[in-house]
């Protein structure tokens, strides 16, 4: 075998180098690449994550800004369905109001009609019972006195003592009786002391009566029996001691004054 010479050495040693060289120039090329691509890598990176930032801050911004307007709209909502609220309750409460004086008006109004009847009524019956203190009922007190019952066709003549200080009235205090006529000594509100009763029964319980030793006939006349009774006890307004007076004043009427008018009784 030839051993190479200095020439063959010397070309071998060339290639080498060459191939040297060659490695050298590609790692210089490739380093600045990759450095270039890298920054350029880093800063696409920074792009993407201030674009996505930039995104998100507007997605944020862009969900606030409604959810603000969604408050504040709700809060003017609520603000203006109070107001409304508020309105339809005080309009609520006006008509209310204004139906409620209407009621009471329309209340007045009925009462004031009432007492304008009952006022005609009582003015008619004393224009023609001529009693101002009688209850009417076919019964009638003239100015002499003379008690009239157009009912049961009688006839009283009671004292002028008694003149404005007694109030009569026809209210039976039984169903079994025929009728009644109560006479009250009546000089005030706070006292009302009856004095005697006429009461009118059938003949038949008429009859009955005769054991009743409150019962004092009258008279019988067409079916019926004629008969007084007076109170058994003063009331408690009469026995107090400011009415002392008054008390005697009833128990003259009852023991003097209602004999003489029983004597009077009788039919027209």
């Amino acid at each position: 075998m030839m051993k190479p010479g200095i020439k063959g050495k010397g070309a071998i040693f060339i290639v080498l180098l060459s191939v040297l060289l060659l490695l050298l120039w590609f790692r210089d090329s490739a380093e600045p690449t990759t450095g270039d691509a890298a920054e350029d890598g880093s800063n696409n990176s920074g792009e993407v994550i201030q674009d996505e930032e930039h995104e998100e801050n507007s997605n944020h911004t862009e969900n606030e800004l409604p959810g603000n307007e969604v408050i504040e709209e709700t809060e003017e909502i609520s603000e203006t369905t109070k107001d409304s609220d508020r309105g339809g309750s005080e309009n609520n409460t006006l008509v209310e109001g204004e139906k409620t004086e209407t009621e009471n008006e329309a209340a007045s109004n009925n009462i004031e009609e009432k007492l304008t009847e009952e006022e005609v009524t009582k003015e008619e019956e004393e224009t023609e019972s001529g009693q101002p203190n009688g209850n009417g009922g076919g019964d009638s007190l003239s100015d002499s006195n003379l008690y009239r019952n157009s009912q049961f066709g009688f006839t009283m003549e009671l004292p002028e003592t008694w003149q404005d200080i007694i109030r009569i009235d026809t209210n039976a205090f039984s169903p079994d009786q025929e009728g009644a006529v109560n006479f009250y000594y009546e000089p005030s509100a706070e006292i009302n002391q009856l004095v005697f009763s006429v009461i009118i029964y059938t003949e038949e319980k008429g009859k009955e009566q005769e054991d009743n030793p409150f019962w004092m006939p009258i008279a019988t006349n067409n079916g019926y029996t004629f008969g007084y009774i007076i109170p058994g006890e003063p009331t408690e307004e009469l026995l107090a001691p400011e009415n002392s007076e008054k008390l005697e004043l009833v128990q003259h009427m009852i023991y003097t004054d209602l004999p003489k008018i029983i004597s009077t009784f009788k039919f027209n």
